[in-house]
């Protein structure tokens, strides 16, 4: 993913969460705000009902809440305007409380005109549950009325919030979603700065061998060349097999950096004509000292496709490569091209070791080898196939392999009609 690309990512995932948070807690501020409002008015109807059933006021239920006035969000002063009862007070305040729906905790008292006092009344619980009791003796006093008492609720707030549960469940879902998807960018972030670094080393580094590995094929070449070298077998030998050394380590480096550049999307695909019969001709000969026999299965002599040659052939190469290293001499390695209906299928087929089904996606992985305990008799990183794949998906292509242990291994290549 592009720096550009990712960063907007960021952005507006980081953008949209937040927006979502940020109207999740505007509507739980309403919510909150109008759960105190519906307190506040049930408590006013609640407490004008209660003194017009214990005095017999006519106007109980008047939607002026005349009687009631609201001190604090907790706290409410209501005129009597006559001598009040204790017992009889607590009787109709839980009973018209409970009608309303309010089933907190409350505490009153009563104000006595002789002392000029607030009269602890009690502290009535409503709810089972079991909780600190927070009392305030000293309710304070309201200038200008006689005959009047003063009622509390300690778990006002609590008991709003408590009704809100629904909309803090969504505000924590909201929040939690936001802390992941935080998470998830850091860590985005981290992996991407290290494979970075990663592919930077091994750009850096394939780019350093390139140095000594093409000085070294041309002392080679000059070797070869001496004459005293060519009449000594064994020193002809020896630089055989150090030229097919130096020419597989240079098969690696180069694709290493093709497998680089892919992953820094500038892994362009040229279209050309490509025939793949004599293309695949001239890759076979250069396996014919390989001790194997190959079978070439063309059905067709001429077979034009479009597709990159460079690419094309070092997937070949890869491919009947991998044929000739996990078979055992002498045994046959079939080339086959096809063209049922309207695609050409080339497959490549060989009667090796095979490998276990568990195997057969994972190998397109990078670097991944199949797990062979301690023993490598084959050698390499682990890019043959994780580039095949890469240059069959960019062609738009399909590649399927099939494998079993002991018999071989069939890969086969379905190209579409240009």
């Amino acid at each position: 993913m592009k720096n550009r690309v990712l960063k907007w990512f960021i952005f507006l995932g980081i953008l949209a969460i937040m927006s979502n948070l940020g109207l999740q807690l505007y509507l739980l501020r309403s919510a909150y705000k109008e759960g105190q409002n519906k307190f506040t008015q049930a408590v006013q109807l609640a407490l004008i009902e209660a003194i017009g059933k214990m005095t017999g006021w006519k106007s109980a239920g008047n939607s002026e809440f005349g009687p009631v006035k609201k001190i604090s969000s907790d706290y409410f002063i209501v005129d009597v305007n006559d001598h009040i009862n204790a017992g009889v007070l607590e009787f109709y305040l839980i009973r018209e409380l409970r009608n309303y729906g309010i089933d907190a905790d409350f505490e009153y008292a009563i104000y006595d005109c002789e002392t000029d006092q607030m009269v602890y009344g009690n502290y009535v619980r409503q709810s089972d549950r079991e909780k600190r009791i927070d009392r305030h003796r000293d309710l304070p006093k309201y200038p200008g009325l006689v005959y009047y008492f003063g009622i509390r609720f300690p778990s006002q707030e609590k008991y709003v919030i408590g009704n809100l549960k629904v909309w803090l469940i969504l505000t924590s879902v909201s929040l939690l979603i936001l802390l992941f998807f935080v998470y998830v960018i850091f860590v985005v972030l981290r992996q991407k700065r290290l494979s970075e670094m990663q592919r930077d080393f091994v750009n850096n580094m394939t780019h350093e061998f390139k140095t000594p590995l093409t000085a070294s094929k041309i002392a080679l070449d000059y070797m070869r060349k001496s004459e005293a070298i060519g009449r000594d077998e064994r020193l002809s030998k020896y630089c055989e097999m150090i030229s097919a050394q130096t020419e597989h380590l240079n098969q690696q480096i180069e694709r290493i950096l093709q497998i680089s550049l892919s992953e820094k999307k500038s892994f362009i695909i040229h279209y050309e004509e490509v025939d793949l019969p004599a293309l695949l001709e001239k890759i076979s000969e250069t396996f014919m000292n390989s001790h194997r026999e190959f079978i070439l299965n063309f059905r067709e002599k001429e077979l034009m496709v479009k597709a990159d040659r460079i690419h094309l052939t070092s997937v070949l190469y890869s491919l009947i490569d991998n044929a000739v290293k996990y078979s055992h001499e002498n045994s046959v390695i079939e080339i086959s091209l096809e063209k049922p209906g309207k695609e050409t299928v080339l497959s490549v087929r060989d009667q090796g070791v095979g490998m276990d089904g568990q195997y057969l996606k994972k190998v397109f992985r990078k670097f991944y080898r199949i797990p062979t305990g301690n023993v490598h008799n084959v050698k390499g990183f682990g890019l043959g196939l994780y580039y095949v794949k890469l240059v069959i998906d960019r062609h738009r292509w399909k590649i399927r392999l099939k494998s079993k242990p002991g018999e071989g291994t069939e890969v086969c290549i379905f190209i579409p009609k240009s």
